[in-house]
């Protein structure tokens, strides 16, 4: 009876094992099966999240280039008026001096409207010039600008006839030496100016 008893428990406990075996291997698999499932959620979740983070980006790298190219288009265009108006200025300046002052010495009636009238028209271009400058000039620039333009309004005035040529060679000479030292400032700061702009 013992042995008996012994084998009706080692059976029972087999069964019990076999039957617990199978009832762990059939959680397992259904936990597994929740498992995967999450899983695949999970990663369907991070996908969509993934793919709107990624588009988010491609929208602002795209926004961040728009603007850039705005700023750059921008900085072109103030860029290329500088460098007109400064050339303007440089070529409406350039040689003032001397073509005024010689015009301004001649005697007589060598002195007609057309030299008055392309005195005028020299002041108005330069008068121009400066005003199309002006932004891109110092004080110190827009100042010797004014300068020379008072020279030129000078030797305007002689070519008229309201002032006179001054008679003294010396005077002649100081008159011509500020009148081109003039020119020279305003020559030599806009031609580095254009210099300082082809290094860039």
């Amino acid at each position: 009876m013992a042995i008996e008893f012994l084998l009706s428990v080692i059976a029972s406990s087999a069964g019990t094992a076999a039957l617990l075996s199978g009832a762990a291997l059939l959680f397992r698999k259904q936990i597994s099966h929740w498992l995967s499932k999450d899983l695949e959620r999970l990663k369907n979740q991070y996908a969509k999240d993934l793919e709107a983070y990624r588009v988010s980006l491609i929208a602002e790298t795209e926004r961040i280039k728009a603007h850039q190219e705005v700023k750059k288009a921008g900085a072109l265009l103030v860029i290329e008026r500088k460098y007109k108006a400064l050339m303007e200025l440089h070529d409406s300046v350039e040689g003032v001096a001397a073509d005024l002052f010689s015009t301004a010495s001649m005697k007589g009636v060598a002195k007609t409207t057309r030299y008055a009238d392309a005195t005028q028209e020299r002041l108005k271009r330069i008068a121009n010039a400066h005003s199309a400058a002006r932004p891109f000039l110092t004080d110190a620039e827009s100042v010797a600008l004014t300068s020379l333009k008072k020279s030129v309004v000078q030797c305007y005035g002689i070519i008229l006839g309201r002032t006179s040529f001054p008679a003294e060679q010396a005077e002649q000479d100081a008159m011509l030496e500020e009148f081109g030292r003039k020119e020279f400032a305003v020559l030599s700061s806009t031609t580095a100016k254009i210099n300082e702009m082809a290094k860039a």
